[in-house]
């Protein structure tokens, strides 16, 4: 942008805790955000937000505009199956403002009249905020079942971070 508009200096600024985003951009911290559909929605309903551009997720060779979410478990959860068999289980999840991370399953899950807050033993909320940390914890049962955005899993395989054989999306 500093390029393209020399007359203008951009600082760019991660923020990885999309509280923190809601609040900035309540105050006015800054001028340009980049961040997931639904804290986009949450942000325009409450401040008056615009779009400027849609970021197009790449998976292979092609575009994506949207995406979803999965739940999943390491294959030694042979009790696992649907997601009614999550009752009595432990779910871990990146945040509750985790879009494709927390509140796309939930909508899931509430939809097939599961209701996660009730019938789950506990609600595990990564203490990074971050996907790896969801996937790392399912592999090495600390949870039994985890909660990531589509195609997560899938690029960790393609780094060698996991093998696919061990895990089962539900």
């Amino acid at each position: 942008l500093g390029k393209q508009i020399p007359q203008h200096t951009f600082t760019l600024v991660p923020m990885l805790n999309l509280d923190k985003i809601t609040r900035g951009a309540g105050r006015g911290v800054f001028d340009f955000l980049l961040t997931n559909p639904s804290s986009f929605v949450e942000i325009k309903d409450r401040y008056g937000a615009t779009a400027l551009v849609t970021l197009n997720n790449k998976r292979g060779n092609t575009a994506q505009s949207r995406f979803g979410s999965v739940i999943f478990t390491h294959v030694r959860n042979v009790d696992i199956l649907t997601i009614s068999d999550l009752q009595g289980k432990t779910l871990i999840a990146a945040s509750k403002e985790a879009f494709g991370g927390w509140r796309v399953p939930l909508f899931e899950m509430l939809e097939q009249g599961f209701n996660p807050y009730l019938e789950l033993k506990t609600l595990i909320l990564t203490k990074s905020k971050i996907q790896p940390e969801v996937v790392q914890a399912v592999r090495d049962g600390k949870a039994d079942v985890g909660v990531v955005r589509t195609d997560f899993l899938e690029r960790l395989e393609a780094t060698g971070k996991i093998d696919m054989r061990y895990f089962r999306i539900i």
